[in-house]
């Protein structure tokens, strides 16, 4: 499982910049389960936690997506986000400084690392309602750790996906493949 995208400002002050979501591809040949998994956001405010513990179990098919959405996300979901967990509202995106997300997925007693990407909103200047993308020639664990393998921003009608709350909207691709360039 990796992190292939993530909408970390999300368009609106109108709709309080709530509208965050992660997508993660499962690039191995058998369905994963992300029941137990922990997602750990960290940056200069320290670090916060969500352990994945659905209702229903959270599968991923071999070679597909899977977004996991912030709860206050109510707007993007009415808007039909593929959504397929949400993960409370601890885990916020702030930016404007380095920040890393984290998977860990085992036996509760003995989490592993699964994935992580690290990422700067001062730096990488995101643009609101734009999704960071990992470009597809580079999903791999190794290679979504370089910046120069993501895209932020990109053409508002080349994504397939949107969602306009009052004059406010935001795009992406979430559960598909990546528009980067």
């Amino acid at each position: 499982m990796i992190f292939t995208e993530l909408m970390i400002r999300s368009a609106g002050p109108s709709i309080g910049h709530n509208e965050e979501w992660i997508e993660l591809r499962n690039l191995t040949d058998q369905t994963l389960s992300l029941d137990g998994c922990l997602l750990i956001n960290e940056d200069l405010s320290g670090l916060a936690e969500h352990l994945i513990t659905p209702v229903f179990s959270v599968t991923v098919s071999p070679g597909d997506y899977v977004v996991l959405s912030r709860s206050s996300a109510e707007d993007s979901l009415e808007c039909g986000l593929p959504s397929a967990y949400a993960y409370g509202n601890n885990i916020n995106f702030n930016n404007s400084d380095a920040e890393t997300l984290s998977l860990h997925c085992g036996p509760t007693d003995n989490l592993v690392l699964v994935d992580s990407v690290t990422f700067d909103g001062g730096d990488e200047q995101f643009l609101a309602g734009l999704p960071r993308q990992l470009r597809s020639d580079s999903e791999s664990a190794t290679s979504n750790d370089d910046p120069t393998s993501w895209c932020v921003g990109g053409n508002p009608e080349e994504f397939p996906w949107s969602c306009t709350v009052g004059d406010e909207t935001n795009y992406g691709s979430p559960g598909s493949p990546s528009i980067c360039p």
